[in-house]
């Protein structure tokens, strides 16, 4: 079998991409963690009622919320060049199947025009969710949300330890 052919632009994106999915990831579960110790340390101390505690926690949970979304799209963008090789087969082996005998009813046209268009509509998915991901990568306003994101992440960081170390001792 041969090896697919090389997509200069489609390979270094994903190679970036799988090269930030690890940076991603920790910032949404070093969010996560510090989100979730906040929210308890402001349950025992402050004795939130549920709603109030629900609230705090999606509050202090927007970095770890904002970073395993763009994890997830960071994962669909390292998959691009093989997601697309998948939709153009699919579309080359609707090209290339035999067609249906005349003898065949209205209900198997009516079913393989259905799937057809399933097969279609589900490639495309698979192909519009890594170009999101870059056109959100590529966006100055979606990288300063980023940089916002970090930078309120990195503040739950330091009082999260800072609490926590306050508690320890």
């Amino acid at each position: 079998m041969t090896s697919p052919r090389p997509k200069p632009g489609l390979d270094q994106a994903a190679r970036l991409a799988a090269g930030l999915k690890p940076i991603a990831r920790f910032v949404c579960l070093a969010s996560l963690v510090s989100a979730g110790a906040i929210t308890t340390w402001l349950w025992q101390w402050l004795h939130f009622s549920t709603g109030w505690i629900v609230g705090t926690s999606l509050l202090l949970g927007i970095p770890a919320i904002l970073f395993g979304f763009l994890w997830w799209l960071l994962w669909a963008l390292s998959e691009m060049s093989s997601r697309l090789d998948e939709a153009v087969g699919t579309i080359d082996h609707m090209r290339t199947r035999p067609s249906l005998p005349e003898s065949a009813g209205g209900f198997r046209r009516l079913g393989r025009l259905l799937g057809d268009v399933w097969r279609v509509t589900d490639q495309a998915d698979n192909v519009m969710l890594p170009i999101s991901a870059a056109m959100l990568l590529g966006n100055p306003i979606g990288l300063a949300v980023l940089a916002i994101g970090f930078a309120y992440g990195l503040v739950l960081w330091v009082v999260a330890a800072i609490w926590g170390l306050a508690l320890l001792l």
